[in-house]
């Protein structure tokens, strides 16, 4: 009993509560917190935008409904369920309905790989100490999931502007679009960056790499401190594409064009009103705390305190994560009270000429200081690989590593026998044996054999041919030697070894052949 407080005061789970695993229940705690947060924060997130920008700009912000204004936005969420549904006449009613759900799912969704903490338990069997993230995912492609589900989510908003039969709203969508595209391939530059410095897609490898000294020979204090983190050691360039395309990708001020009040109205939810129109709103803040929670796990270590002290320690990593991510959020608040919003020109031009050249140039820069200083070990490797494959190897056949490719037999150069042969290779190759061809004719008869005008069948050891069919010329073997017929035999056609049937698929080609020479009868055979 002892033993479990003093765990608990450390932090470190016990591994069984009873009959239940405690390890086997951290994903759906994360699933529950991810979802319930998300849900409970964006009322409290719009309290704070309009707290902030009211302290910025000098104004008294909400002060009517509940004390400081706590409650003026669930009570702007009462208004919004009780609100009229007005829906224009000739939209696209599918489509209408699925744009809002499009937008808001993939937000929540987001969140899956997202590391909140990590957790310790002491195993029940062994007594050591191993731990597990709280999140809903530990996969290794955690980063490209969040990257693919950000993407996914400017469907809602172009598909809102189509369905509305709105220009307004369509040219919104458009501008959403075309803002997407300009600044995701900033931001994959930027996160190519880390995933070079710390060689893995899975964000909590990620959160670990940054729990390193920031140097050789530094304090302890500073180990996983925020001199240790990737915003820094990435060279700050990452961290500050990354941050630009962040904004951008959400569609908040200053980039805030696709839903621009002085040009389109309100954009692409022009036509939206009570609750579908309030999921849109979810949908961007919920955007808002993934790509906030994205930049923490990737620049600002995650759940690490700032320094390795003891009094930060003691708070739980998500604590932390927290911080940082409501840090982010502020962050927005302050770019929308502070830079007007921009010029569609100036907006594709800071994208395409702006960010996506630094971010190349940068890529590289991380790539050669990755590949020499950091990960040395790999360039060591690389080299033995080389040296390993000019090694002299023992003669291996090459059917023993791969299969033939052509399975059709290969035909040599025919040359002129003195007798007639067939193809096959012999008793020995697996073909048949082959008769003496008649002289003097197709229609010569052989005085010691039976039947009319033919050689009686045998071997020919010479040639190791097939033989031939009763009223057959050596042309359908693929020679002749003119009408009269003479024995000019093609080279014997031997199949490679190995190929199972080639014996029967040459006795087809040849009763083919036989068949169309007794139907033509071009070369002088008696029918």
């Amino acid at each position: 009993m002892s033993q479990t407080v003093n765990d608990l005061m450390h932090g470190i789970l016990p591994e069984h509560l009873g009959p239940v695993q405690i390890p086997a229940l951290v994903p759906y705690v994360a699933l529950a917190g991810i979802i319930g947060f998300i849900l409970a924060i964006v009322p409290g997130l719009i309290w704070i935008e309009r707290v902030v920008i009211a302290l910025m700009q000098d104004r008294s912000g909400p002060n009517r409904v509940g004390p400081r204004g706590l409650l003026q936005t669930m009570a702007d969420g009462v208004k919004l369920f009780f609100k009229e549904e007005i829906m224009p006449r000739s939209v696209d009613v599918k489509i209408y309905y699925l744009a809002p759900i499009i937008a808001m799912i993939p937000a929540l969704a987001g969140g899956g790989t997202l590391p909140l903490q990590v957790l310790h338990f002491r195993s029940d069997a062994t007594g050591a100490i191993f731990t597990r993230p709280l999140m809903v995912g530990d996969v290794n492609i955690g980063l490209l999931y969040i990257l693919a589900l950000s993407s996914l989510q400017v469907y809602g908003v172009v598909l809102a502007g189509w369905a509305s039969n709105n220009k307004y709203s369509l040219l919104g969508g458009l501008r959403a679009s075309a803002q997407l595209i300009s600044y995701e391939l900033a931001m994959g530059l930027s996160i190519l960056c880390v995933v070079m410095l710390a060689g893995s897609l899975r964000l909590n490898e990620i959160v670990a790499k940054q729990n390193v000294l920031p140097f050789a020979g530094a304090p302890e204090i500073l180990r996983g401190s925020v001199f240790s983190w990737f915003w820094l050691q990435s060279g700050i360039i990452p961290f500050i594409i990354y941050t630009i395309a962040m904004i951008a990708e959400t569609n908040r001020a200053p980039f805030d064009l696709p839903e621009a009040e002085s040009e389109l109205i309100a954009g692409f939810h022009t036509e939206y009103s009570s609750m579908k129109f309030a999921m849109f709103f979810m949908g961007e803040y919920a955007s808002m705390l993934t790509v906030c929670g994205l930049n923490a796990a990737l620049f600002w270590g995650g759940s690490l305190p700032p320094f390795n002290i003891p009094v930060l320690a003691m708070i739980p990593g998500v604590v932390w994560f927290i911080i940082k991510v409501m840090a982010g959020i502020v962050f927005y608040v302050w770019l929308r009270a502070t830079l007007p919003r921009l010029r569609y020109d100036a907006l594709m031009n800071l994208g395409w000429k702006r960010l996506l050249p630094l971010g190349l140039v940068w890529m590289f820069v991380m790539a050669v200081w990755s590949g020499l200083v950091l990960h040395p070990d790999n360039k060591a490797s690389a080299a033995t690989s080389v040296q390993l494959e000019n090694v002299d190897l023992p003669f291996v056949p090459a059917n023993t590593y791969k299969e033939i490719e052509d399975p059709k037999p290969v035909v040599p150069n025919q040359k002129v026998l003195p007798s007639a042969g067939g193809t096959g290779g012999g008793p020995a190759g697996g073909g048949r044996p082959a008769p003496q061809p008649a002289t003097g004719g197709a229609g010569a008869s052989n005085p010691q054999a039976p039947g009319r005008g033919g050689a009686q069948p045998q071997a020919n050891p010479t040639t190791g041919g097939s033989p031939a069919t009763e009223g057959q010329s050596p042309s359908s073997f693929g020679s002749a030697s003119g009408a009269s017929g003479a024995g000019v035999a093609p080279m014997p056609v031997t199949a490679p070894s190995g190929i199972p049937g080639s014996p029967g698929g040459q006795r087809t080609r040849l009763n083919q052949q036989n068949q169309k020479t007794e139907s033509t009868g071009e070369n002088g055979s008696d029918h």
